[in-house]
């Protein structure tokens, strides 16, 4: 009770004597320019008309007459009878059980009008849900409704996983879902038949990391809630009434490091311990390993290899551990579905509804949908299932009907946008004939350009005139007799009017976005190929996301000949002609699509940056050099100086490349070659070395931040600092000095032998087979038995009064135990038997 006053502004005493009489609840808050003061008496039990109550109501009443203007109330968490409800209102008394008084504090109403009401809102959602076609969640969980299932899941108050993770691909109609879901489930909530609130939040909105606070803070401001004390709000979290819909994930982690995403996935994982139940979307293959990492385990081991702590890096180390507890806790207790396109039937039915009364644009519609395609993996699937795809022509169905398309020739991702933006520019003629059409669509790829670079999903009053200003600077010259700022209101007034773009309501005023971030990521992208294919660099380097890599692989043969021929001509000047490494990047999926299956990967990176394949001081991201059903031979690859982001060599041949002094984060070594290749001064940042292949590579001077992921038998293991490199030359790999005991400590046994050192340490006699069998010796018994045999031979173990079952360590052996684990230190004699049992090492240097 004290706690649900407290969160909502009250200062609260518990248990305060007035005037002999003990009460067990006294809020107290500011009202005007006096203090309000509420007397709380409690019951666990149902208050009736009993001796006991009467009691209780005598109390209230008394203080009510020591202090005006109090209020007087009863809570019982078992309810009231009638007779006693109706004594306690005859006093001026208030009842209420704990459920009718936090409901007074709730106070959600205006968000429930806000989605179910009269705004605009309210009716973009209404006229959504009437045509609404179910998509289905199709995955290893089965083939269900996608919010059948999802609104079975929330009804239930016992339910396994407490996070649902929506995966799909763009257009697959995520947004929608989650937006029909907020109507449906809030209009659930209002009728009583749900007792969680859907806050639903737009990741997009946010473009650096947050922290839980700030995601409430941010929904309360855009949801008519900014009423309601954030403390509050935590405390219907904590209480299991609110059910979080957080839609695009991917749109801001796109934007963010491994360790950012970790604070964003931290923040949900807070949220998540205080029993919120959520749904999450994004687009697959955000949340990866390395997203998860235990930072604790990284920092605990770098910072345990120095013999003192300070205790500053104690409460980080703990903080971490604590992060890493809660994000073990968000895997466990999160299930993943797979959102799918519309199947055709289900397409159909969605013109259908759209189209009803139109049984012209219904057949043109379904028509241009019939020929849209796009391979995925060995099948042909079609792209008339995105709900995108389909929203978009019944928005130009009166354009298509005026002008219908004919041919059979199949379509591309790439065409059917650019038929699309076609349709709207002519619809924008049509309505206000100033502008041309190219005029208008060259200021929109300007406009995208903009948002994408600034990381922002939408553009101001302000900023969006000066934009204008830039890009129509001759134009308004030209006004000058008539008016330059006329000029610019009216092209303001135009512009923003556009059928691309969609208006939305911000804190103190409007601002403009494009209705799709498909569509920006398209105009975004035809800008850079234009400006490539006219030799002009980017003025800055814009994100590449997963739709943008999709059209290029879609766009026409003779554009993208243009474009490669292009950047195979400047590559060799690219220190001058800025970005072409992201062209490189941009075009490498489109290279490998239209290349002949014959063609290994480094002949098609050859044909664009030269046979002595110098990729140098370049900066490539999400670019796959893996070995799959292509070769991948790039042995001699020149990467020195690079960058290299998500970059996937899995299962490449890298035998004496270059890569000194660049940097590698997140990017994938599984199981590549990489003999003999120079990896001096490099940082290496959660990326994947399971099975790589280093014998006489050069990691001398190796960044000692740099952390490594390395999957055996006991799971996914992180290395970093000193047992990286340990581990890197146990490999065979040339590298800095480096204790051996980090060398040996990464080997799958070696645990089986310290844990027998660190038993025999204390000097005490042990039963011999407890220690050969038992412990972490059960993992390797052969080899925990060789290992003892070995020390009785060294003289480091004696055994009791001839009693060969009873062992303990002479002194030395005493010594040398201590020393491996207590200092990390290895002496000759363990290290000749760790160098002959322990795999493939090379011989320590001292």
């Amino acid at each position: 009770m004290s706690w649900l006053f407290e969160s909502n502004g009250y200062s609260v005493s518990e248990a305060v004597e007035i005037s002999g009489l003990e009460v067990p609840v006294v809020a107290k808050q500011l009202a005007g320019l006096g203090e309000q003061r509420v007397f709380i008496e409690t019951s666990v039990d149902q208050v009736n008309t009993t001796s006991r109550y009467e009691k209780m109501l005598a109390k209230l009443c008394s203080l009510g007459r020591q202090f005006p203007g109090s209020q007087q109330v009863l809570v019982s968490s078992a309810g009231f009878t009638d007779d006693a409800r109706s004594q306690a209102q005859s006093l001026g008394v208030l009842t209420y059980t704990y459920e009718d008084l936090f409901h007074q504090f709730e106070r959600t109403d205006p968000y429930v009008e806000h989605v179910l009401g009269t705004s605009d809102f309210a009716q973009s959602l209404r006229e959504l849900d009437l045509v609404y076609e179910e998509p289905d969640f199709v995955d290893s969980h089965g083939t269900q409704k996608a919010t059948e299932w999802l609104t079975d899941w929330a009804a239930l108050d016992n339910a396994s996983s407490r996070w649902v993770v929506v995966v799909g691909e763009y257009g697959t109609g995520k947004t929608a879902l989650t937006r029909v879901l907020q109507r449906r489930w809030m209009t659930a909530y209002k009728n009583g038949q749900m007792s969680r609130i859907p806050f639903r939040v737009e990741l997009k909105d946010f473009t650096r990391q947050f922290d839980a606070r700030g995601l409430l803070h941010h929904f309360l401001d855009r949801n008519e809630l900014a009423h309601i004390p954030i403390t509050f709000v935590e405390s219907m979290i904590a209480n299991g009434r609110v059910t979080l819909i957080l839609d695009g994930y991917d749109e801001m982690a796109q934007f963010l490091t491994v360790r950012e995403r970790r604070a964003c996935l931290e923040a949900l994982t807070e949220l998540s311990g205080d029993g919120v139940r959520g749904i999450l979307t994004s687009r697959p293959n955000y949340f990866t390993e390395a997203e998860e990492l235990h930072v604790f385990e990284v920092l605990y081991r770098r910072l345990t290899a120095r013999s003192d702590i300070a205790a500053i890096d104690r409460e980080v180390l703990e903080q971490e551990r604590q992060v890493d507890q809660m994000l073990d806790q968000f895997v466990i207790h999160r299930a993943e579905r797979q959102l799918r396109d519309l199947n055709p039937e289900q397409t159909v039915q969605l013109v259908k509804k759209r189209l009803g009364d139109d049984p012209k644009g219904e057949k043109v519609v379904t028509g241009i949908l019939s020929r849209v395609f796009r391979p995925e993996s060995t099948r042909e699937h079609s792209l008339s299932g995105k709900p995108v795809i389909v929203s978009y022509l019944l928005d130009v169905v009166e354009e298509l009907k005026r002008d219908e398309a004919s041919g059979n020739e199949k379509l591309t991702e790439w065409q059917i946008y650019e038929l699309i933006i076609n349709k709207l520019m002519l619809r924008d003629w049509a309505r206000v004939q100033v502008l041309m059409p190219t005029e208008r669509l060259d200021f929109l790829k300007h406009l995208a350009i903009e948002l994408s670079t600034e990381n922002r999903r939408s553009i101001r009053e302000a900023p969006f005139r000066k934009l204008i200003e830039e890009q129509f600077a001759a134009h308004l010259a030209r006004q000058r007799s008539t008016g330059v700022a006329e000029a610019a209101d009216a092209l303001f007034d135009d512009l923003r009017s556009s059928s691309t773009l969609t208006r939305t309501k911000e804190p103190g005023e409007f601002a403009w976005h494009f209705s799709h971030n498909s569509l920006r990521e398209y105009l975004a992208l035809t800008f850079i190929v234009a400006e490539h294919l006219k030799g002009r660099p980017l003025p800055r380097p814009v994100p590449l996301t997963d739709a943008m890599l999709t059209f290029a692989r879609s766009m026409p043969k003779d554009l993208l000949d243009k474009s490669i021929a292009q950047l195979a001509t400047g590559w060799p000047n690219r220190s001058y002609s800025k970005n072409l490494d992201r062209i490189l990047t941009l075009m490498w999926p489109a290279l490998l699509q239209n290349s002949p299956k014959s063609e290994g990967k480094r002949e098609i990176l050859a044909s664009i940056v030269g046979s002595g394949l110098d990729i140098s001081k370049s900066r490539l991201s999400h670019v796959d050099f893996s070995a799959d059903e292509r070769t991948s031979n790039l042995d001699r690859l020149n990467a020195a100086e690079s960058e290299l982001s998500m970059v996937s060599f899995r299962g490449a041949i890298l035998e004496r490349s270059n890569f000194s002094d660049s940097i590698f984060e997140g990017c994938n070594l599984a199981d590549s070659v990489v003999t003999e290749a120079r990896f001096e001064r490099a940082l290496i940042m959660e990326c994947d070395i399971t099975g790589m292949q280093c014998a006489g590579a050069d990691f001398s001077s190796l960044d000692r931040d740099s952390t490594a992921i390395v999957r055996n038998s006991k799971g996914l293991q992180i290395i970093t600092g000193e047992y990286l490199i340990g581990y890197l030359r146990a490999q065979g790999a040339e590298t800095d000095p480096v204790n051996p005991y980090y060398i040996y400590a990464n080997h799958a046994d070696f645990e089986v032998c310290e844990k027998i050192c660190k038993v025999l340490s204390d000097g005490a006699f042990h039963q011999r087979r407890g220690v050969v069998q038992r412990g972490a010796a059960e993992r390797n018994v052969p080899l925990a038995r060789k290992f003892v045999d070995f020390l009785f031979a060294c003289d480091y173990l004696t055994v009791k009064g001839g009693r060969t079952e009873m062992i303990a360590a002479t002194n030395a052996g005493r010594i040398a135990f201590r020393e491996l684990c207590a200092e990390d230190c290895v002496d000759e004699t363990l290290a000749r038997f760790f160098e002959e049992n322990l795999g493939r090492h090379r011989r320590p240097v001292k």
